[in-house]
């Protein structure tokens, strides 16, 4: 007796998945490349000629050089020292609010402890051109999570979010300003799961990441987020009003245990101001 064998549509839908994100990856890396030969054919780097060489690159340099101090007295004299004040910034600055602006608490820059100095202008690029291509892929799964099905539809969604102007000023001028990008469908997605009654992981981790990246940036897109809450809830579930709260509660107290997950930063941030 002859057997037939069918395709299940979830596995369908996995090699569909497959092939976008490889057909997303192409065409990132095709126009990563011709912005990349403009700075390479005129001899220049991403290190900008103002806040990027006076402020970002230093403050990446000096925070892989903080790192290594950190794990050397814990490896060497097992001991866990993080110094708090150098009199080498300015006159004497706290380090954590000094370089929380830029450096700590951005998950890019952390492995900067493992790259040597000379180099750093080349780790510099690269996690400029991550943050980019991780922003594309937040965008795309989000245009996912939210039932849409025109790939060809969300490719040209996402090279347009991740090649838009405010990308681009910013990649050479402020590169950790990019995060933000990555943070706002993170977080969405992770709305649109707790919307599903999924869990909510993904959404506490975004706002922990958030809280800990730059607290000018964390409460935009807590602000941004509690709009996208509440057109979410008046669109579609004002008609029950018991799920809605129910949801808006969900959300709240994910969002407190990521704020609380991110205190360890955030607070002594928040103090400071």
């Amino acid at each position: 007796m002859k057997k037939f064998h069918f395709t299940s549509s979830k596995k369908t839908e996995g090699h569909e998945t497959r092939f976008y994100f490889q057909m997303y990856t192409i065409v990132f890396v095709i126009c990563a490349l011709f912005i990349c030969s403009w700075f390479y054919l005129t001899g220049r780097t991403f290190i900008s000629k103002g806040d990027g060489i006076l402020q970002h690159y230093p403050a990446l340099v000096y925070y892989a050089k903080y790192l290594r101090t950190i794990l050397r007295n814990l490896i060497l004299d097992h001991q866990l020292i993080i110094p708090n004040w150098d009199f080498s910034i300015g006159e004497g600055s706290d380090i954590l609010a000094t370089l929380h602006y830029y450096v700590i608490g951005d998950p890019f820059t952390f492995f900067s402890v493992f790259i040597p100095t000379r180099y750093m202008h080349l780790y510099y690029a690269f996690i400029i051109l991550l943050r980019l291509y991780l922003s594309g892929i937040a965008f795309s799964c989000l245009c996912f999570q939210t039932g849409q099905q025109n790939q060809y539809g969300i490719l040209a969604g996402s090279l347009s979010y991740v090649f838009c102007y405010w990308a681009m000023h910013n990649m050479v001028s402020h590169p950790y300003f990019l995060n933000p990008l990555l943070y706002m469908p993170m977080l969405l997605i992770g709305i649109e799961k707790i919307f599903k009654s999924e869990r909510p992981y993904l959404f506490i981790f975004s706002v922990f990441l958030s809280a800990v990246s730059n607290f000018y940036f964390f409460y935009m897109l807590a602000l941004i987020t509690t709009i996208y809450v509440m057109v979410r809830i008046f669109t579609f579930y004002h008609y029950n009003f018991k799920y809605a709260v129910l949801q808006i509660l969900r959300i709240g107290l994910a969002a407190i245990i990521g704020v609380a997950m991110g205190a360890v930063i955030f607070l002594p941030i928040f103090l400071f101001l």
